[in-house]
């Protein structure tokens, strides 16, 4: 099925491609959908053996779109406009077109293939799940407004941004690399968990995470970079492999080692804690701080490289 002209429909538009198993839908530039009643929902669902879901047009509605690709993929820069937008497919999600959303409330999961969105909504987003089995994610909320998010799960690197608001991923959050970048908090609520297998990168006005009772927090390595505070709490053992900065005081505890293999620059106290029954830190690269430095670890304390001033 292919719109070329602009679909209008009060309550609701529903638009089922490929009912014989195969088939897919193209919005092209000139087409448009577009519900206009309170509580108006527009469904889109392509073929089930076959069938691609294509957006260069707009799609409008002022509560629920639902899009599904069930062996397919979902790509297209046409905006996509609603209360809640839910996308479903299984090879991809702005894997080759970048997906464009002004949404409260977002889910998109697919089955395998990268996932890329920009949601342009300039209030707080909620954004209940993003998932790729086999892929990357990249996510970014560009309109302003705090950004929550759910389940966050991908085989390959998680990159969230908020350029205009903070981000709390109150979720859980798997993945092998994670890259956040905020111009506001960011933190993980009291339930959040975070399980990064290799590197997490995190730049944020402040950055809190991983010290609630609820939070299980893990990484493989760790870069942070904050104009404000820095308190990140580890169920593990934690490393500082690039270069970090925390502009108003850092607290970093571990439940085992701590290692900084990496500059960290901080203005303020610094607080590094390693362990309760084991847990050494080893400092080899220069640590830099302009109030008190307390190191306190159950084992052993190796200091390879300068600290500054006091220890």
């Amino acid at each position: 099925i292919t719109v070329n002209a602009a679909v209008v429909a009060t309550d609701l538009i529903t638009v089922s491609a490929g009912e014989d198993g195969s088939g897919g839908f193209t919005l092209t530039l000139s087409g448009s959908l577009t519900t206009t009643g309170a509580g108006s929902d527009v469904t889109v669902s392509t073929g089930s053996g076959s069938g691609d879901l294509s957006l260069a047009g707009t799609t409008t509605a002022l509560d629920q779109v639902l899009m599904t690709s069930s062996v397919g993929s979902i790509n297209g820069s046409g905006l996509v406009t609603g209360n809640t937008v839910a996308l479903t497919a299984a090879i991809g999600i702005g894997n080759a077109t970048g997906i464009e959303l002004s949404a409260s409330n977002i889910s998109a999961d697919t089955t395998s293939g990268d996932l890329e969105i920009d949601n342009v909504l300039g209030t707080s987003v909620n954004v209940t799940s993003l998932t790729t089995g086999s892929g990357s994610i990249d996510f970014d909320q560009s309109g302003g407004g705090s950004l929550v998010t759910g389940i966050l799960s991908a085989t390959n690197t998680i990159d969230v941004t908020n350029s205009a608001g903070d981000v709390s991923l109150a979720g859980t959050v798997a993945s092998s690399d994670l890259v956040v970048t905020s111009s506001g908090a960011v933190t993980d609520g009291a339930d959040g968990d975070l399980a990064i297998s290799g590197s997490a990168q995190l730049t944020g006005g402040s950055i809190e995470l991983g010290n609630d009772a609820g939070n299980t927090t893990n990484f493989g390595s760790l870069t942070f970079n904050s104009a404000g505070s820095v308190n990140i709490v580890e169920d593990s053992a934690m490393l500082v492999s690039g270069p970090s900065s925390a502009g108003s005081g850092l607290d970093l505890v571990a439940a085992d080692d701590v290692t900084l293999d990496s500059t960290v620059t901080v203005v303020g106290d610094v607080s590094i804690i390693a362990g309760t029954t084991t847990g050494g830190i080893d400092v080899n690269a220069k640590l830099n701080g302009s109030g008190a430095i307390l190191l306190d670890a159950a084992d052993e304390i190796t200091i390879d490289a300068a600290i500054d001033p006091t220890t």
